[in-house]
């Protein structure tokens, strides 16, 4: 698997993901706090919207392609890129993505060169 087709699966399980909380909050309005939640559902589906963002952003950085609509900036985008690259390295662990996409990707991240991603 190429870094791209890696990162369009990565899209493909952030769009449902966005569709998921969409559905709670036209079903139990935008207010509603799940049990065992502190965010409403409303901020839940922005939370899932920013995940898409920077998944996506990094498709624009890995295809040379820009998009005017998207800027990525803020705390919020390096969390999910911190936890993007530690999921990845589980998938580097179960041979489902190759050392050298984690690099590809890592470099792509603002946690390019730094020591806490690189894989064990």
């Amino acid at each position: 698997m190429t870094l791209i087709q890696y990162l369009c699966l990565l899209i493909s399980e952030e769009c449902n993901e966005v569709g998921q909380r969409a559905s709670k909050l036209s079903r139990f309005g935008h207010d509603e706090v799940q049990p065992g939640q502190t965010l409403d559902n409303f901020e839940r589906l922005r939370g899932e919207k920013v995940d898409l963002m920077v998944v996506y952003h990094l498709l624009l950085l890995a295809t040379g392609r820009q998009d005017e609509c998207v800027a990525i900036r803020g705390h919020e985008h390096v969390l999910k890129e911190s936890k993007l690259l530690k999921a990845s390295q589980l998938s580097v662990r179960q041979k489902q993505i190759t050392p050298e996409v984690y690099a590809e990707l890592q470099a792509l991240t603002h946690h390019a060169g730094d020591p806490e991603y690189h894989l064990k």
